[in-house]
């Protein structure tokens, strides 16, 4: 929905992913955080979006889901507009085979 530029609606599935998943799921913070983040730096709220985003490429660091890393490095890279991190993502897409 972010990706369609459907901008409320993501927002408010980003809700009810935050609602229902469990403190513990990993997996649905990776999901759910690099579209949150991008959410706020949307809503002018920049540096609370680049701090999530930064929280989530460190969270995602500790695994080995090189998918849910690249895609948090992906948010980062959007808010900051960041060819870095854009390119440290892509490089890990080509690691997984993607």
């Amino acid at each position: 929905m972010y990706e369609q530029g459907r901008y409320d609606e993501a927002a408010e599935w980003v809700r009810v992913a935050s609602e229902s998943a469990g403190e513990d799921d990993l997996d649905a913070a990776l999901t759910r955080q690099p579209v949150e983040a991008k959410l706020l730096a949307r809503r002018g709220e920049t540096e609370a979006g680049e701090r999530l985003a930064r929280a989530t490429v460190d969270l995602a660091e500790r695994t080995d889901a090189l998918n849910r890393h690249a895609e948090a490095l992906l948010a980062l890279a959007e808010i900051l507009a960041s060819p870095e991190h854009l390119q440290h993502a892509l490089a890990l897409y080509e690691q997984k085979g993607n």
